[in-house]
């Protein structure tokens, strides 16, 4: 690992990732173990790699919960010539995002919540855990609070910090890349607010998105909204398990196309 710098005041270290790269994130334990099970899940697991191997050579990738960027980092690897476009609501994971894909090929990153119109929303953004911030922390399960306080019960209100941050949030038309005809792949990766989103997609736009990544929280209930919702736009679906999730996290990754 390297330190020294900083993100909104906070110290941020880069680790050295198995396949050579640096990714920077916060400097403490709980960040950067966050990070290697991020590049274990996107980089080892592959969990978007059935996704990005549909892509043509040069495609136009909208990333919405871009987060540190290891799902815009993925895209690159194999596809060099993409155009992404890398969205993060939270200002200091957007500062760390910026750092991370500086120099990795054509990404645009904005700092901002995508939703069904313009104005602002406050999120709860965990300070240690950034993967977890939400606009929606009621709907955080019990189990997984349990959980995480059982992985470090000495450290667990640490881990768990949280603090309120007021982001913008701007409609769809906002993040579609400056003059694209076509967007290859839309991943959305929101923390519970996929609806929100998806809701905010204009009619037009639709025949213009080719494939769509979702992961849906609460899928128990939700599954079935975000399924009728894209049905009528000529998607076909296929439903998977996280791979890297515990079998009573109720979530499901739905690769949509056409």
């Amino acid at each position: 690992m390297r330190g020294g710098a900083e993100v909104e005041g906070r110290p941020t270290t880069g680790v050295r990732m198995p396949d050579g790269r640096v990714v920077e994130t916060y400097d403490n334990r709980f960040s950067v173990g966050e990070l290697r099970y991020l590049y274990d899940e996107v980089f080892v697991h592959d969990e978007y790699g059935h996704a990005i191997d549909l892509l043509p050579e040069a495609p136009v990738v909208v990333d919405l919960g871009a987060n540190l960027g290891l799902f815009t980092l993925r895209v690159l690897r194999d596809r060099p010539r993409a155009r992404v476009v890398a969205v993060e609501p939270v200002p200091g994971t957007a500062g760390l995002l910026r750092r991370n894909v500086a120099g990795a090929g054509d990404v645009h990153v904005i700092a901002a919540a995508a939703g069904a119109e313009p104005g602002e929303i406050t999120m709860t953004a965990f300070r240690n855990v950034l993967a977890n911030s939400t606009s929606r922390p009621q709907e955080k399960p019990d189990e997984w609070f349990a959980r995480m306080r059982a992985s470090q019960p000495e450290n667990a209100d640490e881990l768990l910090a949280t603090e309120e941050v007021t982001v913008p949030v701007v409609a769809f038309e906002a993040v579609w890349p400056a003059g694209a005809q076509r967007v290859d792949l839309l991943k959305v990766d929101v923390e519970g607010a996929e609806l929100e989103v998806l809701r905010g997609v204009d009619e037009s736009l639709w025949p213009r998105i080719d494939r769509l990544v979702i992961e849906v929280q609460n899928a128990s209930t939700r599954l079935p909204e975000v399924l009728d919702l894209l049905a009528p736009h000529g998607y076909r679906f296929t439903i998977s398990f996280p791979a890297m999730m515990p079998d009573d996290e109720d979530c499901r990754v739905v690769l949509a196309t056409r």
